[in-house]
């Protein structure tokens, strides 16, 4: 009886402990709802500037707690608003914006399937006109690029034991245009497949 009631204790501590991330390489994919955020003197400014993005990546834990992560993410488009000078008023101001990035990420275990993370990297954010927007529009923006800060905070519930949902906030900031400075802002649901 006693036995028995050792078993059943240590079964019970087992599944109280909480479900911190195993080390080893993970893959994940998200759907993001994305937020365009610049100065009022950009052709972006007082235009539709929201639209749908995904992210896409891979990353490694080297401890529970610690890793490292690269992906690529595709913000979507922003359209510039009102009249803008030296554009035409006939034709589409649709700008896109995307890029690699690079970050680490700590991450901690809340309950037997619940953790949350934070992130902190850059991005190689690119601005750059539709094929279809005024040619014009181009001369507003820098579209070779540079690496700029970024950071993000989120959860992952474990599903089974190598996939997971995951959710996310991230900020991207200081994207380029030419004369003014872009941040663009990202809600995301995904998921992540560790691997091994």
């Amino acid at each position: 009886m006693q036995a028995t009631r050792a078993t059943v204790f240590a079964l019970a501590c087992a599944l109280a402990q909480p479900a911190a991330a195993e080390p080893g390489w993970y893959g994940f994919g998200s759907f993001a709802r994305s937020s365009f955020d610049s100065d009022a003197s950009s052709p972006l400014a007082g235009g539709d500037d929201k639209d749908n993005g995904a992210r896409v990546g891979a990353g490694y834990m080297f401890t529970e707690s610690v890793g490292v992560e690269a992906g690529w993410v595709d913000f979507g488009k922003a359209k510039r608003g009102g009249a803008v000078p030296g554009l035409s008023s006939t034709r589409d101001g649709d700008v896109r914006a995307n890029g690699p990035f690079l970050a680490g990420i700590a991450s901690v275990a809340l309950s037997t399937r619940l953790s949350a993370f934070g992130k902190l990297g850059v991005i190689d954010a690119r601005i750059a006109p539709s094929p279809d927007a005024d040619a014009g529009i181009a001369g507003f923006f820098d579209s070779s690029g540079d690496w700029r800060p970024m950071f993000g905070v989120g959860g992952t519930w474990r599903l089974t034991r190598n996939w997971a949902l995951q959710t996310e906030y991230g900020q991207f900031s200081k994207l380029i245009d030419r004369a003014n400075e872009v941040k663009v802002s990202t809600l995301s649901v995904g998921m992540l497949l560790r691997l091994g």
